[in-house]
């Protein structure tokens, strides 16, 4: 357990910087799920996450301003 939000962003930043990619899940305008493996840029200082992808007219709009998503690490240990 963390005790301030900085050791939790901290830690999570390094959770990212090990993995690497993550599922990226978005839904379209009927509820269709789409899950894509992105890899993360970065983590920056206002906590946003940051991804490198195409311009795909209808994965940028799953992928809009204020529409939900799901991101998936995972590491086997």
């Amino acid at each position: 357990m963390f005790t301030t939000t900085a050791e939790g962003k901290k830690k999570l930043n390094e959770i990212i910087e090990e993995i690497k990619t993550c599922m990226f899940t978005t839904t379209d305008d009927v509820c269709n799920i789409f899950s894509r493996p992105m890899v993360t840029i970065r983590l920056d200082n206002e906590d946003n996450l940051w991804f490198f992808a195409s311009e795909d007219p209808e994965k940028m709009n799953d992928m809009a301003p204020g529409k939900p998503v799901t991101l998936v690490y995972f590491h086997p240990r």
